[in-house]
């Protein structure tokens, strides 16, 4: 294998160990925060495709194309207009829509629910 190779693949390597290592950090960062209640208003509700095989398997044709995995939910916290956003399961994503109001319970970063 030539060294161009193996640096690439070390790159590589060293990318998803430096984000799995973060990833478990505030995971256990979140674990160690109360689990918060709040009143909050929906002020944005988004989602990304992943569809990076897109261009390499055909293009439109492609069996990855807008293949939704990620929500991202921007809520407005009643309490002191703080913005907080989260990352939630593709499932609780259509339930949800701007403007809505409710109550908010995350614990950190961590999403737990919306009603």
């Amino acid at each position: 294998m030539p060294t161009w190779s193996l640096i690439v693949v070390l790159a590589f390597a060293c990318v998803i160990i430096v984000y799995s290592v973060r990833r478990v950090k505030q995971a256990v960062q979140n674990d160690t925060l109360l689990v918060t209640t709040a009143q909050a208003r929906v002020r944005r509700v988004g989602g990304r495709n992943v569809n990076m095989l897109t261009g390499l398997m055909g293009g439109s044709n492609s069996f990855f194309q807008n293949v939704n995995r990620e929500c991202y939910v921007t809520f407005e916290l009643l309490t002191d207009g703080k913005q907080v956003e989260f990352t939630i399961p593709i499932v609780d994503c259509p339930e949800i829509e701007e403007g809505d109001t409710g109550t908010l319970t995350f614990q950190g970063t961590r999403f737990v629910d919306f009603e």
